[in-house]
């Protein structure tokens, strides 16, 4: 996982989010706006067990083999969270 703080994207294996810009996703699968109002209320709790054990629906899958460091979870998270409470404003 990389993070531009540049473009405001999160790069993880099939896609990024991203604060700004195109948000580009594997074919055939929909890329969630983490910014949209209705995800603001997300808990980083949350939104580090989604990144580790993968979302509900099974869009976004586990990412522990790609961000394997548990502090890197918890930096994505906290950086998402971030940028949520920027949006929010």
């Amino acid at each position: 996982a990389t993070v531009n703080k540049d473009t405001h994207e999160i790069k993880l294996g099939h896609g990024k989010v991203s604060a700004q810009g195109p948000r580009t996703g594997a074919p055939g699968l929909p890329v969630v706006d983490l910014l949209a109002k209705d995800k603001l209320s997300m808990t980083a709790g949350h939104i580090f067990r989604v990144i580790t054990a993968g979302g509900p629906s099974r869009v976004m899958s586990a990412y522990t083999l790609q961000v394997p460091d548990v502090r890197d979870r918890w930096a994505i998270a906290a950086y998402i969270k971030d940028e949520q409470k920027k949006a929010g404003n």
